[in-house]
């Protein structure tokens, strides 16, 4: 009997054992195999020995606290299934009070991944008192933890204790330590897009397949009982969430939780809740209620003049978020001046921000949906020569641009790359840079492309022309790259869209406002200029772009930071399919170019355009 009484127990001895090992990573390696101890122990056991003996030992080093915390989940169907599941409570509420960041937020990742496995019941009579005790406990440590676990709870209780979630929200709010209130903060705008049906909940994700064992009689583990621990629980009948009614809270309790913790001293708390507001705008927009207006269009004013640049940062890069939320006319009304005053911000790192939103600003001004490579480039232009050195070192072409806003603005597109090309890389050919050789005959090449079809336009620009001469010397050069440069492609659909045309208040204010920034005394805000400027042009058309788009990039390409002038080199608003080549012949022993292009070629005919030999 003793000697059975041994072998059941050996499985916990031997993790005994290891977990006393005075070598860290011998401790991880032991915690990783938990679900191998598991299985051998059966379900049974590992609720009532393996359970209790990790939440008495879990007073180690934080590396093997995030290890033990990242193998519970994976002890779900060890444990008896999803049915069982709140045995595993008492080890994570422990691994949430830990001081320690890293264990703490991995224990509330695992909570969180954890709530759609739980029943109703469950969920009202062992998950709620769990995070109720985390909210109301002295322990910082503790509130911080609940504050991750609201909006998990929320939707999977009933109407009393979703009135109580909200009390405590309203509590922790008003708690003296920073550090709660930032946390506080930061969860409210998850919260109210859970309440409001924007966001879903997590559904149950099919837990995987046990490993083998690597110790164990696997002939004692009956099969059936692991395979009903892996059935997904049946969906509970969680109570609906009504819109109307929980539009009603949000502006009765949370909404004033935003203006409480506004004039917060601390700037992250001020900075959280801006975030957090913005999602309860849009969350309440969608509702089609007339709240947002009302209650947080003035924080918005209060934030684009708040006395840490990094909130107006966060206003500054949340801007697009901001015009959705609130709508057109609060846009024409509100807002604008809002954005010019980000725009003409001390801080070069707010007009940055502010300048690279300048191009979302615009579009949605104009009533344009933005095109899909325009969307996700918010820090983008500062680190500019990378998105154009894919490009002329043989990567894929820039994507086309909608049709909503005009594919390929045939005018406003050559005017910019002759413009950009001939004014200032001729020098840049005569270095000895293979990365700005090879730039500077992709430029070229577009240049004397577009030449041909729009020549009347471009005559103003056509004096610059002498420097291709000399630039186009990198020709002759021996290095295969250069050789393979030569062939550069141009798109030349003639339409001239100009949507922009409709919001005179672009023209009047938003253009005017991007000129100043060509003399700002940061590169970086250069820089994000030139890639927003080049980005416009498709909205603009050919008329603006030439008027007032022109004298920006002309500045910018003079720019004694070669980073701003190579950035609005290497981003021509142009897509390529249409070959370019130059020939060479002597004239009275001079080299000289002879540049060839050709038009949208017609069926089984190239109609080739020759442009005049140029001394």
């Amino acid at each position: 009997m003793s000697r059975e009484m041994y072998d059941d127990n050996y499985p916990i001895a031997v993790l005994i054992e290891e977990l006393r090992n005075e070598d860290v990573q011998f401790r991880l390696n032991s915690i990783k195999k938990l679900s191998t101890i598991a299985i051998a122990l059966g379900p049974e056991k590992t609720r009532t020995q393996l359970i209790p003996f990790l939440t008495e030992s879990v007073y180690d080093e934080d590396d093997v606290l995030v290890a033990l915390t990242e193998q519970l989940i994976k002890l779900i169907p060890h444990i008896g299934g999803p049915s069982q599941i709140k045995v595993l409570l008492s080890l994570l509420e422990t691994l949430g009070t830990v001081e320690e960041t890293a264990v703490r937020e991995k224990a509330v990742q695992v909570l969180r991944q954890m709530a759609p496995y739980f029943s109703f019941e469950d969920m009202r009579d062992h998950y709620f008192p769990l995070v109720q005790r985390f909210a109301t406990a002295q322990w910082f440590a503790t509130k911080i933890s609940a504050t991750g676990l609201f909006a998990v709870v929320y939707p999977r209780v009933d109407e009393t204790l979703r009135s109580r979630i909200l009390d405590m929200v309203v509590d922790l709010a008003r708690d003296e330590l920073n550090t709660v209130r930032t946390a506080i903060a930061t969860k409210l705008g998850e919260l109210v897009m859970i309440m409001l049906g924007q966001q879903k909940m997590d559904e149950p994700q099919k837990l995987e397949d046990p490993d083998e064992f690597e110790f164990g009689d696997s002939e004692n583990v009956d099969p059936g009982v692991v395979d009903e621990a892996y059935k997904l629980p049946v969906s509970s009948s969680y109570p609906p969430l009504d819109f109307k009614v929980e539009r009603d809270r949000v502006i009765e309790k949370l909404i004033p939780v935003i203006t409480m913790l506004w004039p917060d001293d601390n700037d992250t708390v001020r900075l959280m809740t801006f975030e957090s507001a913005v999602l309860i705008a849009k969350g309440l927009a969608s509702t089609g209620t007339e709240e947002p207006d009302r209650y947080l269009i003035k924080l918005v004013h209060y934030a684009a003049v708040d006395k840490s640049w990094r909130v107006r940062c966060v206003v500054a890069n949340k801007f697009p978020m901001i015009i959705e939320a609130f709508g057109s006319k609060v846009i024409a009304d509100e807002l604008y001046a809002v954005f010019i005053k980000l725009l003409k911000d001390n801080e070069s790192e707010v007009k940055v921000l502010s300048v690279n939103r300048a191009k979302d600003f615009a579009y949605l001004m104009a009533g344009v949906p933005l095109p899909p490579e325009m969307s996700d480039e918010s820090t983008s232009s500062v680190n500019g020569g990378g998105h154009g050195q894919q490009n002329w070192t043989g990567g894929d072409s820039p994507a086309p641009v909608q049709e909503k806003v005009g594919v390929g603005v045939l005018s406003a597109n050559n005017a910019i790359t002759t413009a950009s090309t001939l004014l200032s890389c001729g020098e840049t050919t005569l270095g000895s840079q293979l990365q700005a050789k090879v730039a500077s005959i992709n430029g070229h090449s577009k240049a004397q492309s577009s030449l041909a079809p729009v020549s009347a336009d471009t005559d103003n620009f056509i004096f610059k022309f002498n420097s291709l001469s000399n630039s186009l010397s990198c020709y002759r050069d021996q290095i295969p790259r250069m050789k393979e440069a030569e062939k550069m492609v141009v798109d030349v659909d003639e339409s001239d869209s100009n949507p922009i045309s409709n919001c005179p208040i672009l023209m009047q204010q938003l253009i005017p406002t991007l000129k100043e920034l060509q003399m700002d005394t940061s590169p970086h805000v250069r820089i994000t200029l030139a890639n927003v400027v080049m980005q416009l042009v498709p909205l603009c058309g050919r008329d603006i772009t030439i008027k007032d788009l022109m004298p920006i990039i002309l500045s910018l390409l003079k720019d004694e930071c070669q980073e701003v002038s190579f950035y609005i080199r290497l981003k021509p608003p142009i897509r390529s399919d249409v070959p370019v080549q130059v020939s060479w012949w002597r004239e009275n022993g001079e080299l000289k170019p002879q540049v060839s292009a050709r038009r949208r070629p017609r069926p089984g005919y190239l109609d080739w355009r020759v442009v005049k030999n140029l001394p």
